[in-house]
């Protein structure tokens, strides 16, 4: 019986520990017996059976356009590409060809007008919404324009959610505010996916990232995953593995991908319940960091410690010698899509091969999986600080840096090799 027993506690503690994270910062629903997809760190195949084809890139200092800081892309039925530049408070249109059609918006808070349009969606009734998060602060603001850039109309929206964090002075739990609405994605004819960065109500100390299923008719909100920010939990110590930003994706099917920690290699699929379907794993060695990143990150660790110091704040600040396995570049990197093959494109570090050490181009690779999990293959991506990256019927959109410093907007062709 005293057997029994030990096995049964064991069980119940082995289980808190696998969905439940010491810390608690992850609002993982309850599963017994997800089903876990564990590859090794070889492909199927050796050799890349995709190629990532140039069809032209656009950028630089062309007198017609600047591109500042791009934050968002989408594409038409036509192939019309659209970029939202947070900078340059505008919109900016191409051809499917490259180019340059139009460009509107400005900076204001009149009708058509921005202060920081950080997201944008092609809906399916010829319009695009872009979301400005700073115009109508705490709430973000809808403007819907049509594809030639007309303003039609405009509303603000206030996505909140019950925390899990209990006010210090009443025992009564504290609201989430989503401060920021840093992507949308086009779900349905009637329902957008929303990437939102929290803060919480009355106090500013912890923020979270959230996926919700938004209803374009009612305008109310459902939430699907919530993950704490990890930064706030210990005031006097932080380290460079800290992660940021939730990366996330999702499919025409409802599926969502999201990846909890840039420093593990798990990826977690979910229903839009946020009910966890299964898990894909891989074995890895996280990737060095070269000796340009190691002290780039040193500069950084010791530019936050200064900083934090002038807020009367003393803290510690340990830099790794290995970067995360996943890639990441704040909110924008958009480094995860499924492909029309329901295959899952996963960008990261390796094999990390730094071409020059002035400057931060790195070959970095797409881990290919199938639509069952299973590792297939590596594709190579030679860039500089590369995000944005859209994927649209047959085609992989992304920004990145080029050496005269410029952002630079770049088409490529996913070709099946034979």
């Amino acid at each position: 019986m005293k057997l029994f027993c030990g096995n049964l506690l064991t069980i119940i503690l082995y289980t808190l520990f696998l969905y439940y994270p010491i810390n608690g910062q992850n609002k993982v629903p309850k599963l017994e017996n997800i089903r876990t997809i564990l590859n090794s760190d070889k492909p199927v195949f050796s050799i890349p059976t995709i190629l990532l084809k140039r069809v032209w890139e656009i950028g630089g200092e062309n007198p017609g356009f600047i591109f500042n800081n791009i934050t968002g892309i989408d594409v038409d039925e036509r192939g019309r590409i659209y970029i939202t530049d947070i900078l340059e408070n505008n919109i900016k249109i191409f051809s499917s060809e490259g180019e340059h059609i139009k460009t509107f918006g400005r900076n204001g808070q009149g009708p058509g007008e921005f202060r920081l349009n950080s997201a944008i969606t092609v809906l399916s009734n010829k319009r695009i919404l872009i979301v400005d998060e700073s115009i109508s602060y705490p709430k973000n603001r809808f403007n819907f324009f049509t594809y030639n850039g007309y303003f039609i109309k405009s509303f603000d929206v206030l996505i909140k959610n019950i925390s899990n964090i209990k006010n210090k002075s009443k025992n009564e739990n504290l609201w989430l505010v989503g401060k920021r609405i840093e992507h949308s994605y086009l779900f349905s004819p009637t329902h957008l996916m929303l990437f939102v960065n929290y803060n919480i109500d009355l106090i500013n100390e912890k923020s979270a990232d959230a996926i919700c299923l938004f209803n374009l008719k009612n305008h109310q909100s459902k939430e699907i995953f919530r993950a704490m920010h990890t930064e706030y939990e210990n005031k006097n110590y932080c380290d460079d593995r800290i992660s940021y930003r939730l990366p996330w994706t999702y499919k025409c099917n409802g599926d969502i991908a999201v990846i909890k920690d840039n420093y593990d290699y798990r990826i977690d699929i979910l229903d839009t319940n946020g009910v966890a379907k299964y898990v894909i794993k891989r074995k890895f060695k996280l990737p060095k960091k070269t000796k340009y990143e190691y002290k780039s990150s040193q500069k950084k660790a010791k530019k936050w410690i200064e900083q934090m110091r002038k807020f009367g704040k003393k803290i510690k600040f340990n830099v790794y010698k290995e970067k995360s396995i996943f890639y990441k570049y704040g909110y924008i990197a958009k480094s995860m899509f499924w492909d029309k093959q329901e295959r899952l494109w996963v960008l990261t570090n390796e094999p990390s091969t730094t071409v020059n050490n002035k400057q931060d181009k790195i070959l970095y690779t797409f881990d290919i999986f199938d639509h069952k999990g299973k590792y297939l293959i590596k594709v190579p991506l030679a860039a500089i600080k590369p995000r944005c990256f859209l994927y649209k019927d047959g085609y992989l959109y992304f920004v990145a840096l080029k050496e005269d410093g410029f952002p630079w907007l770049f088409k490529n062709k996913i070709q099946e090799l034979p």
